[in-house]
Parts: structure tokens; sequence; C-alpha cells
């Protein structure tokens, strides 16, 4: 039971601080240019877009032909002109 607990409260096998660590250390702000290359299924990315607050640009690149986080950015109900 501990052990799903555990479980859920992570993402991509990380502590819960290890986003804001990689904000931290990216210096991530509002009105940056970044690109984000993220393999957490749009987390990396979402939580990019959520720090920027809609202001500046950031390029998302992927390995895949999919890109695996379009769901995940959906799920941060970011408005239409942030998600463009």
């Amino acid at each position: 039971m501990l052990h799903k607990k555990c479980a859920q409260s992570r993402f991509a096998r990380r502590r819960e601080d290890t986003l804001a660590q990689v904000l931290t250390y990216g210096n991530v702000f509002a009105g940056m240019k970044c690109i984000v290359f993220d393999q957490a299924a749009g987390m990396v990315a979402g939580a990019v877009c959520e720090r920027m607050g809609g202001f500046g640009r950031m390029l998302n690149i992927y390995v895949s032909q999919d890109p695996g986080h379009a769901e995940m950015l959906k799920k941060f109900n970011f408005s239409h002109r942030t998600q463009d």
C-alpha cells in the first residue's frame, strides 16, 4: 500500500521537487525564449508554460513522429493563445 502511494506522487519516477529544481536551474521566467526537450509526457513542457505565464516563446522538440505532450498540455487548461 505504501509503495502505491509513493508511486502516485511521482512523475517519470522522479520526486515532486525535481520538476521545481529543473525550472529553477533552467532559470525559466516570463518573457523568455527557450527550447524544451521533454521525455516526461509533457510535464516539463507544461511546467515551463505555466512558469512563463503566457509571455515568451517555447519550442518543444521530441524524438517520435507523434508529439506525446499534446494530451498533457490540454490537461493544463492553457488558453488557445498560449498553446500556439
